[in-house]
């Protein structure tokens, strides 16, 4: 990874979850050298039951073919009666109606303004926060403010898109935690070395009892580390008000955010000490 030194170099390579848009978005924002952990694991399954669904209708056509016409009526008739209960249940779960409104169909310059506008605020993104959730945009100001470019984040979750929009990369090697994955003591103990080489100075995990329930109980050496080298020192809404505690290296100092309160590891704030 270029900036590292040679020890964390030897770790950098990571591991993705999944190609989805937040964990993509993430791993641009770490410039990491990253691999896709599940090579056989497709990113979206509308292509394999598309092609599945071909195959089923044009074999069910061949095998009809020397049939007798009551049975080939039957049978389509049948399809294209699946056919039309699947599309609709596409249109009730995807709100099609109203995505078709949102993308301003059927003008074309409502289209065309549309897509101007989406444009803009995607290509503005993350330079500016508009049109994001609030409490993702004030979570990703204050470690904007809190952290430096150089530093990392620990978080303890599912949550890939802060560090996208707080622009600052990941630690351990990986940007979800959740549901066991990678969660063997090889895997976990391999997370812990990098993340010992990595300048970390905040660490986002589940309010409360959340934390044992969840993240502790599916990495315990992970929690390990964090309880014996980080301490509580804060609540956080994260995105769509979900909490999170923050914790902060018991080796570093800081001061408080002017803004939020919170812990603060850069310098030129509030000399409040934490």
């Amino acid at each position: 990874m270029r900036g590292e030194n040679p020890e964390e170099a030897s770790v950098s390579r990571i591991a993705l979850l999944s190609t989805s848009d937040t964990d993509l978005l993430s791993a641009r924002a770490s410039d990491p050298d990253w691999v896709l952990a599940n090579p056989s694991r497709l990113a979206d399954v509308s292509v394999p039951v598309g092609i599945l669904g071909c195959w089923l209708v044009s074999t069910i056509a061949g095998a009809m073919r020397h049939r007798r016409r009551s049975t080939q009526v039957f049978v389509a008739v049948t399809v294209a009666a699946l056919v039309c209960l699947s599309a609709g249940a596409v249109v009730v779960v995807a709100d099609t109606a109203h995505q078709l409104r949102v993308a301003g169909l059927p003008s074309v310059n409502s289209v065309r303004q549309q897509s101007t506008t989406v444009w803009r605020r995607l290509g503005a993104l993350p330079a500016t926060l508009n049109g994001i959730d609030e409490d993702l945009q004030r979570t990703s100001t204050y470690l904007r403010r809190c952290t430096t470019p150089d530093d990392r984040l620990f978080i303890a979750g599912n949550l890939p898109e802060i560090y996208y929009f707080a622009e600052r990369r990941f630690a351990a090697g990986q940007n979800t935690f959740f549901s066991s994955f990678y969660s063997s003591a090889t895997l976990q103990q391999t997370a812990i070395d990098r993340w010992r080489l990595q300048s970390v100075p905040i660490a986002l995990t589940a309010a409360g009892k959340d934390f044992d329930d969840e993240f502790a109980n599916d990495y315990p050496l992970l929690a390990g580390y964090l309880r014996v080298h980080y301490r509580r020192a804060g609540t956080l809404a994260v995105e769509a008000g979900r909490l999170m505690d923050i914790w902060i290296d018991q080796r570093r100092r800081f001061s408080a955010d002017a803004v939020t309160g919170l812990p603060c590891a850069q310098p030129d704030v509030s000399t409040v000490s934490f």
